[in-house]
């Protein structure tokens, strides 16, 4: 995490940098102290900040290597909440399927 609690992977999902995500999701994430769920002071993980973002590829890779779609932020917001308040429907699709 850099001064304002953000990884490397949670910069390369917010910006789409798909490949980035991709290799960090499968080598660099797994090697940090709570791998790729780490969460900022807010309790938004990667994936969160992906769904912010409507960055299905990078949604795609962070769930490949791991990422928690039930994980909730301090206010109890899952991936798929902050997809659907974000209006990003092809995600709430994406989760949902994933879901299942």
């Amino acid at each position: 995490r850099n001064d304002q609690t953000r990884t490397w992977l949670d910069l390369a999902a917010m910006l789409g940098h798909h490949e980035a995500v991709k290799l960090l999701a499968e080598r660099g994430a797994t090697m940090m102290t709570n791998g790729i769920n780490l969460t900022n002071g807010l309790g938004y993980s990667s994936l969160h900040l992906a769904c912010v973002w409507n960055q299905l590829e990078s949604i795609k890779y962070i769930i490949a290597g791991g990422g928690d779609i039930e994980q909730k932020t301090v206010n109890g917001e899952k991936p798929i909440d902050i997809a659907r308040r974000y209006h990003h429907n092809d995600l709430v699709d994406y989760l949902e399927w994933i879901g299942n």
